[in-house]
């Protein structure tokens, strides 16, 4: 949400990088360094490859990896700031959130988890506020990895996966569009659903496919949930309290473009 309020769009601007693909792509992607397409696809497994050629590494002629990360980083913080005004949580309030995070993915083991390792290893910030979005994005890659994993071990592509979010109600038509996938593409994975009984040929899901659903997101859970096991928890109530409470604020803003996603 953060990328799309006025402070990180000026960030993303003054390191030379504007319009909204090109500053998702690139800001997902700059922990791993000047990357290019074959290992940006890899691990962008949501984006067609297609998108994700033409805009990398032709990012890296705007702006390093580095100034890119700093553009990302100093722009969520002036984002969170801005959107929470006086509903911020308190900076200890914030510091047992971010240590909590930390600490449940200290010892988690990276391999097989690209995006996750890449951004833990990371410098981290002195400012709770930032040292909190900055846990936060390493748990969104390492949920964001594991799910990853699930889906390619089920024998489901990116374009399947987001077919089937939008039957069950999750995302919009246009998020096939923001990702780079065709009408063709949504077209040839419906009939491939349809093949395996996940989906009618009215573009609904069967109930073979809501209990694929559920597994694949039963299956990812379980896969970060051993992060949490020696957490204490009255941390993790005040973790939860807190992002809660930012995440509400957040919602309420609707700083998020209509339509959703953008598209170009």
């Amino acid at each position: 949400m953060t990328y799309f309020a006025r402070p990180a769009r000026e960030a993303f601007a003054k390191a030379g990088l504007r319009g909204g693909l090109m500053t998702y792509i690139a800001g997902r992607v700059a922990a791993l360094g000047p990357v290019g397409a074959a290992l940006g696809s890899a691990v962008l497994f949501s984006f067609h490859p297609s998108l994700v050629e033409r805009i990398l590494p032709r990012a890296w002629t705007f702006a390093s990896a580095s100034n890119v990360l700093a553009a990302r980083e100093a722009g969520a913080r002036d984002s969170l700031f801005e959107l929470l005004g006086d509903e911020m949580p308190s900076a200890d309030a914030l510091w047992t959130a971010a240590i909590t995070i930390e600490s449940a993915l200290a010892s988690e083991p990276s391999h097989g988890r690209a995006m996750f390792a890449a951004h833990r290893a990371l410098p981290r910030s002195d400012d709770p506020l930032t040292r909190l979005w900055q846990a936060s994005t390493v748990l969104r890659e390492h949920r964001g990895d594991g799910h990853a994993a699930v889906l390619v071990t089920a024998g489901v592509d990116a374009c399947e996966a987001h077919v089937s979010a939008i039957a069950a109600g999750g995302l919009a038509h246009d998020w096939l569009r923001f990702r780079g996938f065709s009408d063709q593409d949504r077209a040839a994975a419906q009939e491939r659903m349809c093949e395996r009984e996940f989906m009618s040929t009215d573009g609904t899901l069967t109930a073979a496919g809501y209990e694929e659903r559920a597994t694949l997101e039963r299956r990812t859970d379980e896969a970060a949930a051993a992060a949490w096991d020696e957490v204490d928890e009255g941390d993790l109530v005040m973790c939860e309290e807190t992002l809660t409470r930012i995440a509400d604020v957040l919602a309420r803003a609707k700083v998020l473009p209509d339509p959703y996603p953008p598209v170009g």
